[in-house]
């Protein structure tokens, strides 16, 4: 025992416990070691549980259940779950909740040391029957969450376990809610076993969820995964699924080079195997970072021959993503009443096809159009009816994107209390890790809500926020609107403020985000520095 050791630092006993020197033959207390204890517990099982046991140590995951068991051990449901009580009744497993199982960590090196005996056929047996089973489980999870468009580049099939597949829990949200971890753990496994098929499969199996859901982090590292394991597999369908996926997450994010990094060669790749339905999405794909970074004309572009593939291939469904992008473009490019003919086409074919993604897409554009053209009576009516829809597909995303712009036009109702809670509701949606701009874009807006009910200090604070975050460097246009904002605060506190009138001037910010007018950008500079002027005095 340390008591015995005064003289021990803490670095002594750290290299004791270094894991190649076996943690649990440290672990003594008098002559008895936990290894031991263990020993005596697993000795005494059944050799079935103790197969279990040692199988269970090859799962990455935190907590598991009995299908996941019943999977890496290759046993019918039944069996896995008498082994499951057993072992539980023994003190080698805990089930913290119903029908969710864990072990000590101490138990698990154990049995990661158990597992170590294992044949070499057998451990790589259960770790396919494992990566198998969450494959098309998570297949069946999502397949509702999916658009046709998607649907077309999922994994074709047959589960090594039907039985286990077909036992899939009703609420599939829920499920992947708490199997995420276990889920992109998987992927981890698969990557780092070189079972490369499984790795991108599983990876592209859960864009979908880990997209809506704002799981922005988790996306990356499993798609990057994805990425390299179609790599290796020398798959080249495989690598360009992988690089639409993965530039998603670079998309959101605020990586748009790196996002048409991917995007391009993708595009090239499916012109080469004559793959249409690829071209079409990926033109698509490629038109929002095309969007962020100025190039509103090449994004127009590859929507229009998106839009024209399309056409020559009667997809409806593809037709409608077309009418959403090129509705959204023209909303960037002010063209409002543009993009009001296109929300109107897209809302047509959306109902035709009763899509509720679709539908709720062209509600939600045909709202933000009315509302820019100052129509925010019928544009309010709308966006509640988008957010009506949207909560009913479960996408994250696309319901923050509702909210914030319910609370743009209450703030133009003069609404502005109304507009501050859902402007907060719509931060409240997207999670940290999730889209960044936008979290940017968010905070601006819900600043400028509280500056417009009264609220100065609290918008002064919020604005400094979006100034302080580290990803502001890359995006021009959320700056200057953050700088704007604090001019605009500062102008209401005192008027006679030198220089104050730069403040409502820097109103004109748009062109910012791409480099155009140097005269905006002037104003904008001078309101940094009116705002550095006075910050150190103003809480």
């Amino acid at each position: 025992p340390i008591s015995r050791r005064p003289g021990w630092r803490v670095a002594d006993l750290a290299e004791r416990l270094r894991p190649e020197r076996g943690v649990l033959a440290e672990l003594a207390a008098e002559r008895r070691s936990v290894a031991g204890a263990f020993r005596l517990s697993y000795d005494n099982l059944p050799a079935a549980a103790q197969r279990m046991f040692k199988l269970l140590a090859l799962h990455p995951g935190e907590r598991f259940d009995a299908p996941a068991a019943a999977a890496v051990a290759d046993l019918p449901l039944g069996d896995a779950r008498d082994l499951l009580d057993d072992l539980v009744d023994r003190h080698l497993l805990e089930e913290p909740s119903v029908g969710r199982y864990r072990f000590h960590d101490l138990v698990r090196a154990y049995a990661a040391e158990q597992a170590a005996t294992l044949p070499a056929a057998e451990r790589d047996a259960a770790v396919v029957g494992l990566l198998d089973h969450y494959l098309y489980v998570t297949l069946a999870a999502t397949a509702p969450l999916e658009s046709p468009a998607t649907l077309a580049v999922r994994t074709r099939g047959v589960p090594k376990r039907p039985d286990l597949v077909r036992i899939a829990p009703a609420d599939a949200l829920q499920w992947l809610e708490s199997e995420r971890p276990n889920l992109t753990a998987a992927v981890e496994l698969a990557a780092a076993e070189r079972q490369d098929g499984y790795a991108w499969q599983l990876a592209r199996a859960l864009w979908r969820f880990l997209f809506q859901r704002c799981y922005t982090d988790d996306l990356l590292r499993t798609h990057q995964l994805g990425f390299a394991a179609a790599q290796r597999l020398g798959d080249e369908r495989a690598i360009a699924i992988m690089r639409g996926f993965l530039a998603s997450g670079y998309h959101h994010l605020g990586q748009y080079r790196t996002a048409i990094g991917h995007l391009e060669p993708a595009v090239a790749a499916y012109r080469r195997a004559g793959d249409r339905n690829g071209v079409v999405r990926t033109l698509l794909n490629l038109c929002q970072p095309y969007l962020h970074l100025g190039r509103f004309d090449t994004a127009l572009a590859s929507a229009m021959e998106a839009l024209e593939l399309a056409r020559r291939m009667q997809d409806m469904n593809l037709l409608c993503h077309c009418a959403a992008a090129i509705a959204d473009i023209n909303l960037h490019m002010e063209r409002f009443e543009v993009a009001l003919v296109w929300s109107r086409r897209h809302l047509q074919l959306a109902r035709q096809l009763d899509i509720p993604a679709h539908l709720g897409t062209a509600l939600s554009n045909l709202g933000a159009a009315r509302a820019r053209l100052g129509q925010l009576g019928p544009a309010y009516r709308l966006l509640k009816a988008a957010l009506r829809v949207t909560r009913r597909t479960a996408n994250r995303y696309g319901e923050s994107e509702v909210l914030h712009d319910l609370g743009i036009v209450l703030t133009g109702l003069d609404r502005p209390r109304e507009a501050v809670a859902m402007h907060r509701a719509a931060l409240a949606n997207l999670p940290a890790g999730g889209d960044r701009p936008r979290l940017l874009e968010f905070r601006n807006s819900l600043a400028a809500a509280l500056h417009r009910a009264g609220e100065t200090d609290q918008a002064l604070r919020v604005y400094r926020e979006v100034l302080t975050a580290p990803a502001v460097a890359r995006h021009p246009l959320q700056r200057a609107r953050a700088l704007d904002g604090i001019a605009r605060c500062l102008l209401d506190r005192d008027e006679r403020r030198p220089g104050a009138g730069w403040g409502r001037q820097a109103t004109a910010y748009h062109s910012v985000a791409t480099g155009g007018n140097e005269v905006r950008l002037r104003l904008a500079a001078a309101a940094e520095a009116e705002a550095a002027m006075c910050r150190s005095g103003v809480r």
